[in-house]
Protein backbone atom coordinates (compact mmCIF):
# COMPACT_ATOMS: atom_id res chain seq x y z
CA UNK A 1 0.00 0.00 0.00
CA UNK A 2 1.54 3.33 -1.03
CA UNK A 3 0.59 6.07 0.98
CA UNK A 4 -1.86 7.71 -1.26
CA UNK A 5 -4.00 4.27 -0.62
CA UNK A 6 -3.16 4.29 2.85
CA UNK A 7 -5.18 7.95 2.78
CA UNK A 8 -7.70 6.67 0.90
CA UNK A 9 -7.97 3.54 2.92
CA UNK A 10 -8.18 5.75 6.16
CA UNK A 11 -11.30 7.75 4.79
CA UNK A 12 -12.94 4.24 3.89
CA UNK A 13 -12.64 2.67 6.91
CA UNK A 14 -13.68 6.33 8.65
CA UNK A 15 -16.98 6.26 6.62
CA UNK A 16 -17.50 2.36 6.90
CA UNK A 17 -17.02 2.64 11.06
CA UNK A 18 -19.52 5.99 10.85
CA UNK A 19 -16.58 7.59 12.72
CA UNK A 20 -18.36 11.51 11.69
CA UNK A 21 -20.51 10.91 14.56
CA UNK A 22 -18.35 9.41 17.04
CA UNK A 23 -17.11 11.87 19.83
CA UNK A 24 -13.62 11.87 21.80
CA UNK A 25 -13.60 11.39 25.39
CA UNK A 26 -14.88 15.60 25.83
CA UNK A 27 -17.36 15.08 23.70
CA UNK A 28 -16.17 16.53 20.52
CA UNK A 29 -17.08 15.23 17.13
CA UNK A 30 -13.79 13.18 15.87
CA UNK A 31 -11.77 15.13 12.63
CA UNK A 32 -11.11 13.07 9.68
CA UNK A 33 -8.52 16.09 8.62
CA UNK A 34 -6.72 15.41 11.95
CA UNK A 35 -6.18 12.38 12.00
CA UNK A 36 -5.10 12.27 8.03
CA UNK A 37 -2.30 15.18 9.40
CA UNK A 38 -1.51 12.68 11.98
CA UNK A 39 -0.83 9.69 9.43
CA UNK A 40 1.39 11.62 7.73
CA UNK A 41 3.69 12.60 10.53
CA UNK A 42 3.39 9.38 11.50
CA UNK A 43 4.58 8.53 8.02
CA UNK A 44 7.65 10.79 8.37
CA UNK A 45 8.49 9.35 11.72
CA UNK A 46 8.49 5.63 10.83
CA UNK A 47 10.95 7.11 7.63
CA UNK A 48 13.41 8.12 10.21
CA UNK A 49 13.67 4.67 11.14
CA UNK A 50 14.74 1.18 10.02
CA UNK A 51 14.44 -2.45 11.07
CA UNK A 52 11.25 -1.90 12.04
CA UNK A 53 9.38 -4.19 14.98
CA UNK A 54 6.02 -3.43 15.13
CA UNK A 55 3.27 -3.80 17.95
CA UNK A 56 5.61 -6.66 20.23
CA UNK A 57 3.74 -7.61 22.93
CA UNK A 58 5.81 -8.48 25.50
CA UNK A 59 5.00 -10.73 28.74
CA UNK A 60 6.56 -12.84 31.33
CA UNK A 61 5.74 -14.32 34.91
CA UNK A 62 6.74 -11.75 37.54
CA UNK A 63 5.66 -13.17 41.02
CA UNK A 64 3.26 -15.77 42.12
CA UNK A 65 2.45 -17.69 45.33
CA UNK A 66 0.07 -20.56 46.29
CA UNK A 67 -3.60 -18.90 45.46
CA UNK A 68 -2.28 -15.96 42.67
CA UNK A 69 -0.09 -15.59 39.42
CA UNK A 70 0.94 -12.05 38.87
CA UNK A 71 2.81 -11.37 34.92
CA UNK A 72 4.25 -8.08 33.34
CA UNK A 73 2.92 -7.41 29.99
CA UNK A 74 3.49 -4.64 27.43
CA UNK A 75 2.50 -3.99 23.80
CA UNK A 76 5.14 -1.34 22.03
CA UNK A 77 3.97 0.56 19.16
CA UNK A 78 7.37 0.24 17.70
CA UNK A 79 11.21 -0.52 18.19
CA UNK A 80 13.55 0.09 15.42
CA UNK A 81 16.99 1.83 14.66
CA UNK A 82 16.90 5.63 14.39
CA UNK A 83 18.74 6.74 11.11
CA UNK A 84 20.53 9.36 12.71
CA UNK A 85 22.24 7.66 14.94
CA UNK A 86 22.30 4.28 14.06
CA UNK A 87 20.28 3.72 17.97
CA UNK A 88 18.17 1.56 18.71
CA UNK A 89 14.82 3.44 20.22
CA UNK A 90 11.37 3.16 21.18
CA UNK A 91 8.16 4.68 19.88
CA UNK A 92 5.01 5.28 20.71
CA UNK A 93 1.85 6.86 19.08
CA UNK A 94 0.73 9.42 21.05
CA UNK A 95 -3.40 11.03 19.86
CA UNK A 96 -3.73 13.51 22.42
CA UNK A 97 -4.85 17.26 21.96
CA UNK A 98 -2.04 18.41 24.07
CA UNK A 99 1.47 17.22 25.70
CA UNK A 100 1.10 15.12 29.18
CA UNK A 101 2.95 17.12 31.81
CA UNK A 102 2.43 14.09 34.69
CA UNK A 103 4.70 11.64 35.43
CA UNK A 104 2.11 8.61 33.50
CA UNK A 105 3.70 8.61 29.86
CA UNK A 106 6.83 8.89 31.84
CA UNK A 107 6.20 6.06 33.31
CA UNK A 108 4.99 4.07 30.70
CA UNK A 109 8.31 4.47 29.11
CA UNK A 110 9.96 3.17 31.76
CA UNK A 111 8.16 0.35 32.07
CA UNK A 112 8.82 0.15 28.09
CA UNK A 113 12.43 -0.23 28.33
CA UNK A 114 12.08 -2.67 31.49
CA UNK A 115 9.92 -5.17 29.51
CA UNK A 116 12.84 -4.95 26.38
CA UNK A 117 15.55 -5.03 29.12
CA UNK A 118 13.94 -8.12 30.31
CA UNK A 119 13.42 -9.77 27.18
CA UNK A 120 16.78 -8.58 24.91
CA UNK A 121 19.21 -6.93 27.47
CA UNK A 122 18.91 -4.09 25.32
CA UNK A 123 18.32 -0.66 27.04
CA UNK A 124 17.12 1.72 24.81
CA UNK A 125 18.60 4.73 23.54
CA UNK A 126 15.50 6.47 24.08
CA UNK A 127 11.83 6.30 24.08
CA UNK A 128 10.23 8.74 22.02
CA UNK A 129 6.71 9.62 22.35
CA UNK A 130 4.77 11.16 19.20
CA UNK A 131 2.00 13.25 19.41
CA UNK A 132 0.52 13.08 16.01
CA UNK A 133 -1.68 15.18 16.09
CA UNK A 134 0.47 18.06 17.24
CA UNK A 135 3.85 17.15 15.43
CA UNK A 136 5.69 17.39 18.40
CA UNK A 137 7.48 14.60 20.31
CA UNK A 138 8.61 14.23 23.64
CA UNK A 139 12.09 12.08 24.79
CA UNK A 140 12.82 9.55 27.57
CA UNK A 141 16.54 8.35 28.35
CA UNK A 142 16.99 5.55 31.54
CA UNK A 143 19.77 4.42 32.84
CA UNK A 144 20.12 0.73 33.77
CA UNK A 145 19.83 1.83 37.80
CA UNK A 146 16.74 4.02 37.18
CA UNK A 147 15.18 0.59 35.39
CA UNK A 148 16.25 -1.79 38.36
CA UNK A 149 14.78 0.63 40.85
CA UNK A 150 11.58 0.71 39.16
CA UNK A 151 11.35 -3.35 38.88
CA UNK A 152 12.18 -3.09 42.66
CA UNK A 153 8.76 -0.80 42.61
CA UNK A 154 6.82 -3.60 40.37
CA UNK A 155 8.48 -5.52 43.21
CA UNK A 156 7.27 -4.39 45.92
CA UNK A 157 3.82 -3.63 44.69
CA UNK A 158 3.43 -7.27 43.21
CA UNK A 159 4.21 -8.35 47.31
CA UNK A 160 1.80 -6.37 48.87
CA UNK A 161 -0.72 -7.54 46.09
CA UNK A 162 0.39 -10.98 47.28
CA UNK A 163 -0.01 -10.04 50.94
CA UNK A 164 -3.59 -8.89 50.21
CA UNK A 165 -4.55 -11.49 48.20
CA UNK A 166 -8.08 -12.19 46.65
CA UNK A 167 -10.05 -10.48 49.49
CA UNK A 168 -11.46 -7.08 48.24
CA UNK A 169 -11.59 -5.67 51.42
CA UNK A 170 -7.89 -5.60 52.01
CA UNK A 171 -7.86 -3.13 49.01
CA UNK A 172 -8.32 0.47 49.39
CA UNK A 173 -10.91 2.19 46.80
CA UNK A 174 -8.29 4.80 44.81
CA UNK A 175 -8.74 7.01 42.04
CA UNK A 176 -11.96 5.62 40.52
CA UNK A 177 -12.81 9.10 38.42
CA UNK A 178 -10.02 8.43 36.09
CA UNK A 179 -11.70 8.50 32.28
CA UNK A 180 -9.26 5.74 31.53
CA UNK A 181 -10.86 3.78 34.49
CA UNK A 182 -12.88 0.60 32.98
CA UNK A 183 -14.18 -1.03 35.68
CA UNK A 184 -15.55 2.49 37.21
CA UNK A 185 -18.87 0.82 37.50
CA UNK A 186 -17.69 -2.14 39.43
CA UNK A 187 -15.50 0.31 41.73
CA UNK A 188 -18.85 2.36 42.11
CA UNK A 189 -20.66 -0.63 43.12
CA UNK A 190 -17.78 -1.29 46.21
CA UNK A 191 -18.23 1.72 47.15
CA UNK A 192 -21.37 1.97 47.73
CA UNK A 193 -21.24 -2.14 49.42
CA UNK A 194 -18.65 -0.45 51.64
CA UNK A 195 -20.70 2.52 52.81
CA UNK A 196 -23.96 0.31 53.23
CA UNK A 197 -21.47 -2.24 55.64
CA UNK A 198 -19.40 -0.14 57.33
Amino acid sequence: MNRDEAYSYLLTQWEKQNLYSHKDIYGNLLNPTEYINAMIRGIKVIDQHEKHICEETILFPFKENEIMKIGIKGIIDLQAIEKESNQYVVLDYKTSNSVSVDKIFERQALFYSLLIYKKKKIIPSKTSLHYLKLGVSKEYIFSLEEIEEFERELDEIADMILLFGTDIENYSIGRIDDRFNSKKQACLREVERRNQTG
